[in-house]
This record gives structure tokens, sequence and C-alpha cells, in this order.
């Protein structure tokens, strides 16, 4: 659940006021002075509480000197035109008090004055080497905090978009991850070596981490039941990111790897009907799958040692082709039975809008 900012940043600088950053420890437990002026440690690391509660890691500016409006706004502007929450701006300056600073700092000074979160001191002046109070800096955040709220989301703030624009297997290759960089696009390549085919791979999603974007990669191995031969194959995935995602001039990526069953973690419930149920002194256990025009019928046979074992299907689950028939069975009563070996076979029908689009491979779960 999102705090208020407001609430954070009357929080954070009422105990940096109180903690062990201020020098001067007899200020401790008063109650805040909006007029007292703060040092860059007071102010950074309020700032950096600030990202932290959008998951973005900065390292706060050290300084027991006291801070100034032009140190504020230089700092600030710069960390928030790298992540794309503002640009910079040639508008119009209305201060006149600005001769010293060079074209790059006025364009970032405009960039904050252009979203409000940096006004001048009167009209026309901005005083840049006043020193910043607290109450002047609790504005200045909250108002940091309203911008964030409308450009990021706290729980996704780190997740990179990105789009496949291409999978390709080959008998050659080299792993590794290869980065280009075009006019307003970052390509990656992303290619994994497999000692056999039927191996796939999905890039899940990409974060950033401390500067470098984490590719959260799933690795699905082979079918258990199709025999593969020892043959190396390389499989490549090539996304695209736009720039505007990423901080500037910073590309670099690592791979998380996992490793992934036959069947997504995410599955759903698969409804079905039960046609009919027989039993058999012939057979062969497993699964036949045919499909229809709009139904996929589906057999399964399970041999046991005598006659009157009960068998029934519990659940049908899973998603993207692949599913797992979850099945229960009971031994007969205990009176005497014949070592007789039976078969016992569940026809089972499903709906295609049900079950969606092949392929429909099934595992049995006992």
């Amino acid at each position: 659940m999102k705090r208020l900012a407001s609430l954070l940043l009357i929080v954070v600088i009422i105990a940096t006021m109180s903690g062990p950053v201020l020098a001067d420890k007899k200020d401790k437990g008063k109650e805040f002075n909006p007029n007292k002026l703060i040092t860059k440690d007071e102010f950074f690391s309020s700032f950096s509480s600030l990202l932290d509660d959008y998951g973005c890691s900065w390292k706060p500016i050290e300084g027991k000197d006291k801070l100034t409006r032009e140190e504020m706004v230089l700092t600030l502007g710069k960390f928030l035109i790298e992540e794309g929450v503002i640009s910079k701006s040639t508008s119009d300056i209305p201060f006149k008090d600005i001769k010293n600073l060079d074209k790059l700092e006025k364009e970032i000074l405009m960039g904050l004055y252009d979203k409000g979160v940096i006004k001048g001191k009167t009209k026309n002046t901005f005083n840049p080497k006043s020193k910043v109070s607290y109450g002047e800096a609790k504005i200045v955040l909250e108002r940091i905090g309203k911008l964030l709220d409308e450009k990021w989301d706290k729980d996704d703030k780190n997740i990179i978009p990105f789009k496949v624009i291409d999978r390709v297997e080959l008998f050659q290759g080299k792993e590794g991850i290869v980065v280009k960089e075009g006019k307003d696009k970052i390509y990656v390549s992303i290619t994994k070596e497999f000692g056999t085919p039927g191996y796939s791979m999905e890039v899940n999603k990409i974060k950033r981490i401390d500067g470098r974007y984490e590719i959260d990669l799933s690795i699905l191995p082979p079918d258990e039941d199709i025999d593969t031969i020892q043959v190396i194959r390389y499989i490549t995935i090539d996304i695209e990111i736009d720039k505007s995602y990423l901080i500037k001039g910073s590309y670099k990526f690592y791979i998380r790897e996992s490793i992934k069953d036959a069947i997504d973690n995410n599955m759903k419930n698969v409804p079905f009907k039960v046609n009919k149920i027989v039993e058999s002194y012939n057979g062969k256990e497993g699964i036949v799958v045919e499909e229809e025009k709009d139904k996929v019928l589906v057999s399964i046979t399970k041999q046991f040692p005598t006659p009157n074992f009960a068998m029934a299907v519990e659940r049908i689950v899973g998603n993207k082709g692949q599913y797992e028939i979850h099945i229960i069975t009971a031994p007969p009563k205990k009176n005497i039975q014949i070592q007789v070996i039976k078969y016992k076979t569940i026809y089972l029908e499903i709906d295609k809008d049900d079950i969606g689009k092949p392929p429909y491979k099934f595992k049995l779960v006992l």
C-alpha cells in the first residue's frame, strides 16, 4: 500500500533531526524547526529514503556543511533527468541572479522549475547561494514525492519493459550476452548452449538492480518421455529495449537463470467431463489424446494387480500447452482378491474453449 509522500518525508526529516546524523546532539528531542538550516547529510539521506520507498537505490552525498539551493537543485535535477522523471528545459528563465550558472545547469534548474519542484525566492530571484532550511527541504521533497507518484509505480519501478524481436536455434554459437546501441533503442542478444535439442527458454522480466540489469531467464528442459540425441544446440533470444527506460550510458546486463518444470507454476484449472469408465483384462498404461473440431478427448489407463480398484480424476491443471491430470486411486475392500491384472480406463472430454489452443501435452500425477 502506498504511503503518502508527505507523511514519509515528515517522518524522515524528524528522524534525521533526532538521529546521530546531526552534529549538534543538543537539538535531540526538540520540536521540528522549519527555519533551521539543513546539512547535506540530512537532506540527501532524506532524499535517499524517499527513493528507497520506490525500490530505487541511491547513495546519499555526505557532508556536514549546510546545503545551498544551487547544490540541492543540481544534485536533484541530474538524478531526476537521468531517471527520466523530468527533462532539461530551455524555457525562458525568470531569474536574474543565475549568471554564474552554465548552460547545462540552467537547463537543469528550469527542468525542475517547469515541474513546480523549485520556485524562486522572489518572482525574479533564485538566490543560488542561500542556505536551505528544514521547512524548504520538506516542501521540495514533498513535491518530488508527488512527481514520483505520477511517474513511477513503487512496485514496478525497477521492471524494464522489453520486446522479443527474434528467437533462433542453431548448431553453432557462443554463450553470453551481446549488447548493441541504436539511436533510441538498446538491442540485447542472450545465447545459451544446450547439450541436446528440445530445450526452450524465455525471458520473464528484466529488472534494474544497483545500476545493472538482471535478465530473469527460465529454461524448460525437453520432455522426459522423448529420446534425444547428444547434439549441442544454441538458442538465442534477441530483445529490444527503449533507451528511455534505462540509465543513460549504463547498459550492463547479467542473467539470473532458473530451470522450470514442464508446467509453469501459474496453472489454471481446466473443466472436464467424464464420459465413461471401463475395466478390462487387456490394455496399456498411459494417456491417449485425440482432437475433434471443438473437443479434446483424453483417455487415462492405469494397471492394477487385482480387480475392483477405484480410480477417479480429481482435477486437471496447467497452461501453455502443458497439463497435469491429478488422479486418485483406492484399493478394494479387505476381502480375498484374485491376483489378476486389470486395466481401468477413464474417458474424458474437454471443450477447446476451456483449454485453449494446442499443443495438448498431459502427464499423470498420482
